[in-house]
């Protein structure tokens, strides 16, 4: 039984949203890389993503990389909200607590401004 229970699990595995993904954005434009939105990255190099707490990595010539990335901060950091800065490298701001702004008042509620951490996690 536990061993159709791991079948199972490894059966569904692909369908899983994971917080690596692989993607293809294309060759560089020198051929020797990747095309991210951020720019051509050469293999191994990789890039902060400025909308989220994540980067790209480029992982071959051929244009296949990874995206990582935090959806929501590690729990042992214990936060009071699910905000992640955007201001802070990848993987810190995994744990780093942040205070989030109300964006649905409008105004000047609603205009973008820098994250500041509020708190680091005692390890």
């Amino acid at each position: 039984m536990k061993y159709f229970l791991l079948l199972l699990l490894i059966g569904l595995m692909p369908r899983a949203h994971t917080l690596v993904h692989k993607d293809n954005w294309g060759k560089s434009a020198d051929g020797k890389g990747c095309k991210t939105p951020k720019g051509d990255l050469k293999p191994g190099g990789s890039v902060q993503d400025d909308k989220v707490c994540g980067i790209f990595f480029c992982n071959s010539k051929d244009g296949h990389g990874l995206i990582h990335y935090c959806q929501i901060p590690a729990t042992f950091a214990e936060c009071s909200g699910t905000g992640v800065s955007t201001d802070i490298d990848y993987p810190d701001c995994c744990w780093i607590c942040v205070k989030e702004k109300d964006c649905s008042q409008g105004g000047d509620a609603g205009k973008a401004g820098k994250e500041k951490a509020t708190k680091k996690p005692v390890l």
